[in-house]
């Protein structure tokens, strides 16, 4: 596989991190106030630049799943269609 042919992961995380909020209607902001119930001190601004960077940690997905409501995560195959 070519570096060109590469998957781009970080893509891939914020697309499926902002379906999840999508789907339930959640925005940033609410959010935030959502995780502020966990302890989780985080801003609306700093959510959107770690969702649209998509470089956030794996805790940060579990956190945002935990409060939607979330007990299960399907993730795509992403490399359908490509060589292994």
């Amino acid at each position: 596989m070519t570096p060109k042919d590469d998957i781009n992961w970080t893509k891939k995380a914020s697309a499926l991190a902002k379906s999840m909020l999508a789907l339930e209607s959640v925005s940033y902001k609410e959010l935030s106030i959502r995780l502020q119930k966990i302890d989780i001190s985080i801003s609306e601004s700093a959510i959107s630049n770690r969702l649209n960077s998509g470089t956030f940690s794996t805790t940060f997905l579990f956190q945002i799943m935990t409060v939607l409501g979330k007990k299960h995560l399907t993730i795509p195959d992403f490399t359908e269609g490509k060589e292994r």
